[in-house]
């Protein structure tokens, strides 16, 4: 009978943790966790909330309404050749 890679690990005496810990199919996992947690604080929050925060009529200190696409249309006004300019 052929056996799995991994079986090792599934000895008697060990708890799921310390086969987890110790499995060298779930090391690059383990190496992934700090760089996902550090991708996800810096960068996606970041703009996600940078997202929201276009949607809503927020300021620093203080919490907004959501208002929806009117920060798009209020920042832009047509010039005398038709293209748009940001105020």
């Amino acid at each position: 009978m052929p056996v799995a890679v991994g079986a090792q690990t599934n000895t008697p005496g060990y708890s799921f943790w310390q086969r987890l810990r110790l499995d060298n199919n779930w090391i690059s996992f383990w190496f992934m966790v700090p760089a996902g947690a550090f991708l996800i604080l810096f960068l996606a929050y970041p703009l996600g909330l940078g997202v929201w925060m276009s949607f809503t009529d927020a300021r620093i200190g203080r919490d907004g309404v959501f208002i929806g696409l009117e920060n798009s249309r209020r920042g832009r006004r047509p010039t005398a050749t038709g293209n748009f300019q940001i105020r």
